[in-house]
């Protein structure tokens, strides 16, 4: 999270041209439609380094209050208990065995399904499933034990004009196209709840930037 970031930092857009050094590219996999795999976590600090020089940047991390959320279940959790034996994961979709699913309505945009995810690892998935929503570190206060198996569905965050609150905690968005934000659906499909609470988190506070960046 930034934190002092000047407001063009959210509307204005860049291209970056860079060439990198070997070792980047993972060489036993095969390029696919002309992308060429790279080592993300080797590419990172370079491009990071790259927009620190070009912009001028001078900035520093530091641990601030921010709004963060925990995870807490309603009276009714409406999460079925898993099989131990089965695997661990989470994906976009029913899965292949299911033919329908009552909460796969198709104006939402977003369906997930979760197999033998505990609660602990739901709310450490949470951010990277719905980052529009989500952009600190999700707490799991459940108290739910074990694994569980579940599928929701709901409107990704960024197309404010399709999702409205629910009027009711609990029940569904009222909006006539069925879109429902992450927030109802969590409460409305999984009887879970996104509290919001005070958390001493890293952020990066941007002492300095240019908008034009220097030439190559």
């Amino acid at each position: 999270m930034f934190v002092g970031a000047p407001k063009w930092m959210d509307d204005d857009r860049y291209d970056i041209l860079a060439k990198a050094p070997a070792g980047v590219a993972i060489g036993d996999l095969t390029p696919t439609r002309g992308i060429v795999p790279v080592n993300i976590d080797a590419l990172r600090p370079m491009i990071r380094a790259l927009i620190t020089e070009r912009f001028k940047v001078v900035a520093h991390m530091e641990s601030r209050p921010i709004t963060a959320y925990t995870l807490v279940a309603t009276s009714k959790p409406k999460l079925k208990k898993s099989d131990p034996n089965t695997r661990t994961k989470w994906q976009e979709g029913v899965p292949p065995d299911v033919k329908n699913s009552k909460n796969a309505n198709p104006t939402l945009g977003r369906l997930v399904t979760c197999q033998n995810v505990t609660m602990k690892q739901f709310a450490e998935l949470l951010p990277g499933i719905a980052p529009g929503y989500l952009r600190t570190d999700v707490v799991d206060s459940t108290g739910l034990e074990g694994g569980w198996d579940f599928t929701f569905s709901f409107t990704p965050a960024g197309i404010p004009q399709q999702v409205r609150p629910s009027d009711k905690e609990g029940e569904g968005a009222s909006d006539p196209s069925g879109a429902i934000s992450l927030f109802d659906a969590m409460t409305s499909q999984l009887g879970l709840k996104l509290e919001t609470v005070k958390r001493p988190t890293s952020v990066l506070v941007i002492e300095k930037v240019e908008r034009q960046p220097i030439e190559n």
